[in-house]
């Protein structure tokens, strides 16, 4: 499935990124670094595809965004280790600089982002409490398990700003 939502113009872009960034600093926060590059209603978009993705026949989603990168073979892991949990993952590193895995594992000071470290000689699944959604396979019941809205970005307690799919691995584990 594809999204229909669509951007109207390049201009529509440019003036939501400077209404997003001026909403940050309005209220007080640091504009993130993903703004300028970032899709602004991924949030909707995912829940658009997440819907149309539950009118077919299907046992998983395979949520992929066309600009992240896994290092060769990974997808073939993911495919074939799909029947070890609900979601799984690809090891796949951020857009951004500097470029790093988009897998957390929670510990007593909060959250830590694995490393290429983390990863070297592991080539069985393992648990991590919160991945990005770029390379996101999904069972069904997991989906339909959720209320929708089931991607919403927002605010963290303390202010920070928390992308969709971080908020997704809170519902997947409640």
């Amino acid at each position: 499935a594809t999204s229909s939502f669509n951007h109207a113009t390049d201009d529509f872009v440019t003036r939501s990124i400077q209404a997003v960034t001026a909403n940050f600093r309005r209220h007080g926060h640091e504009v993130p670094d993903w703004v300028p590059y970032s899709c602004l209603y991924v949030d909707r978009a995912r829940n658009e595809l997440t819907e149309a993705a539950l009118q077919v026949p299907a046992d998983a989603v395979l949520f992929w965004d066309v600009d992240q990168t896994i290092y060769a073979g990974d997808e073939i892991d993911l495919a074939a280790r799909f029947n070890v949990g609900n979601v799984v993952t690809a090891a796949y590193v951020s857009r951004q600089s500097p470029q790093h895995y988009v897998l957390y594992e929670r510990t007593p000071e909060g959250w830590r982002m694995l490393t290429r470290a983390d990863l070297i000689g592991r080539r069985e699944p393992f648990a991590v409490h919160k991945c990005g959604a770029g390379a996101l396979w999904v069972r069904r019941r997991v989906l339909e398990a959720i209320s929708p809205p089931r991607w919403m970005a927002g605010y963290h307690s303390k202010g920070v700003y928390v992308g969709e799919d971080m908020l997704f691995c809170d519902l997947v584990h409640t």
